[in-house]
């Protein structure tokens, strides 16, 4: 028997149902068989049958050894349902264990179709900076909205306190359910579209509420003559996104700069559209270094600048998904990087084009100033451009300091005769000056083929991405949404997204996702939101307005998610 087979697992004696040790020291298999002659056994996890009379496997099968067939089913299906058993009573554990702690977790009350507000609230109610206002270590500005807010905040944590403390100490605890008709009434009395009690935008109300604290807090630091102070909203969700648009012709780089309070991302195809901006994607840029060096691209000489565009132009390239053909939440903020190129009836003004074609560039100019025609005559510059190659400009100053040198009037009789110059000579520079103004505005604006691209340039504490479900379609406004699943991970991190020109590397690019704002339905004046909080790593619960119940990941990850809430690791 050793030497054709090596048992090293139990096996069940199939006359008996008596289970015995296989090849081991003293096995009890074989002396079962021997002492009682029960030849037949099954091994229970191999379900694999022994003859231990003809010291052979026994082959099974649909239509081979029926009964033998029959025994293995059987078997199987037992040690399915006692693994099915085992995995209810370690989820029934750990469900009353993270029932435990979600319960510690205020719900909050509808006041009648306020489950958008709820959702982001209880969001809110756990975005981390907001601590330090709750605990009052950081002073912000008073205002009805803004002290109504806090207010919300600080009862939120109150009663989430309250519970934790008496779950450490074993008491019973029973759901905490919160009304927030205060913060609420403070949103009705600014936005008058919240007094019907209509299912609403919860990203639409996100924005009012925040940009609603922002202008109370702004309002009340200019009056403090504090204008300059930047307000706790601004530190906590405030960045700055960065245009970077490239002329194709004259290679000029500007950039401009445009605040950053939530990223809003398309999550339909990116053939079709290029995000809100509207245009289409830009080429393929991988000969950006043969295109600068072509005859077509004469003004760039820099190297810095060469090196510049090829940063600013190069694939962004971000982690790929197991599944290529299911869309991320890195591919749709890569779309919202995306090149847009604007040519042809979308064509932008380049000034630095306008002011090569017209010479400007190259003209002789000179700073008409005058002097009074006195001993004490001002100081007057004659600013010369001279003629230079394209790599460089030279300015020479030509200077006098005595207006006697200029024009020399011997005797004050004269005064009458000069201040008829200089009115002569003010109206003659008047005249010139409007037909030089004349003569712009006739000239032709230069438009050129033109390739912008956005970045980061300051990321935010807090980032909020929203996805955008709902899509107008149609001449009547008419509202779609969209259901397509978007993967998203429990980390992002963003620096495929931050400015490669500007790139601080003591920001940890890294951000936890801590708040998910998910909506179930048609329409966004129809169906319910809810949303899934994780305080601490690893740890999710599910809040749909009262209702507060434990969940993990796997449930959280599965959900179609309107606003995305990360918090940058510190």
């Amino acid at each position: 028997m050793k030497d054709k087979t090596e048992f090293k697992d139990n096996f069940m004696c199939l006359f008996c149902a008596k289970l015995f040790c296989g090849n081991h020291d003293e096995n009890h298999t074989e002396k079962h068989y021997k002492s009682v002659g029960h030849c037949v056994f099954i091994n229970p996890k191999s379900k694999a049958c022994y003859c231990f009379s003809c010291k052979e496997e026994i082959a099974v099968g649909k239509n081979k050894n029926l009964i033998l067939n029959e025994v293995k089913n059987f078997v199987e299906t037992y040690e399915k349902k006692k693994r099915m058993e085992e995995m209810k009573e370690i989820h029934k554990e750990r469900y009353m264990e993270n029932a435990k702690k979600s319960i510690i977790y205020p719900g909050l009350r509808n006041l009648r179709q306020t489950c958008f507000f709820n959702s982001v609230m209880q969001c809110l109610t756990y975005t981390k900076p907001f601590e330090d206002i709750i605990n009052d270590k950081l002073k912000i500005e008073e205002g009805p909205l803004t002290d109504a807010f806090v207010q919300f905040l600080k009862t939120m944590h109150e009663k989430l306190k309250t519970n934790t403390e008496k779950q450490k100490e074993g008491v019973k605890i029973s759901q905490e359910v919160f009304a927030p008709y205060d913060l609420f009434n403070q949103i009705i009395a600014k936005w008058s579209q919240y007094r019907g009690f209509q299912q609403q935008d919860s990203h639409e109300l996100l924005r009012r509420l925040l940009d609603g604290i922002r202008d109370e807090q702004i309002e009340a630091l200019k009056e403090k003559g504090e204008e300059k102070k930047k307000t706790f909203i601004d530190e906590i969700f405030g960045g700055r996104l960065v245009n970077c648009i490239i002329c194709d012709s004259c290679n000029l780089i500007n950039y401009t700069y445009e605040p950053l309070f939530d990223i809003s991302v398309s999550i339909e195809d990116s053939k079709k559209k290029n995000n809100e901006r509207g245009s289409t994607i830009g080429p393929d840029n991988s000969n950006i270094e043969e295109k600068l060096d072509n005859e077509e691209y004469p003004l760039v000489k820099d190297e810095k600048n060469k090196k510049d565009i090829k940063c600013i132009l190069d694939d962004i390239i971000v982690e790929k998904n197991e599944n290529s053909s299911v869309l991320s939440i890195r591919d749709c903020l890569k779309q919202f990087m995306d090149i847009d190129v604007l040519e042809g009836k979308e064509a932008c003004i380049c000034d630095n084009c306008t002011k090569i074609r017209y010479g400007e560039n190259k003209e002789t100019t000179k700073e008409k100033t005058k002097t009074n025609g006195k001993k004490n005559g001002k100081k007057f510059t004659v600013k010369y451009y001279q003629d230079c190659d394209e790599d460089y400009t030279h300015i020479k100053y030509y200077t006098a300091w005595d207006g006697k040198n200029i024009l020399t009037f011997n005797n004050n009789e004269d005064s009458e005769e000069e201040d008829a110059i200089d009115n002569e000579n003010e109206k003659e520079e008047k005249k010139e000056e409007k037909e030089e103004k004349e003569e712009k505005e006739k000239r032709k604006v230069v438009y050129r083929r033109i390739q912008k691209r956005y970045f980061i340039d300051e990321p935010p504490k807090i980032l909020v991405i929203n996805l955008k479900r709902f899509i107008q379609v149609g001449m009547y406004g008419r509202v779609r949404k969209s259901e397509k699943f978007v993967d998203f991970q429990p980390f992002l991190k963003l620096s495929p997204y931050l400015s490669p020109i500007k790139y601080d590397e003591s920001v940890n690019p890294f951000y936890r996702l801590y708040g998910v704002v998910v909506h179930s339905g048609f329409g966004v004046q129809s169906g319910h939101y809810f949303a899934f909080i994780s305080r601490n790593i690893g740890e999710w619960f599910y809040a749909s307005d009262s209702i507060i119940k434990p969940s993990d990941w796997d449930e959280v990850k599965k959900s179609s998610p309107y606003l995305l809430f990360y918090e940058r690791i510190k």
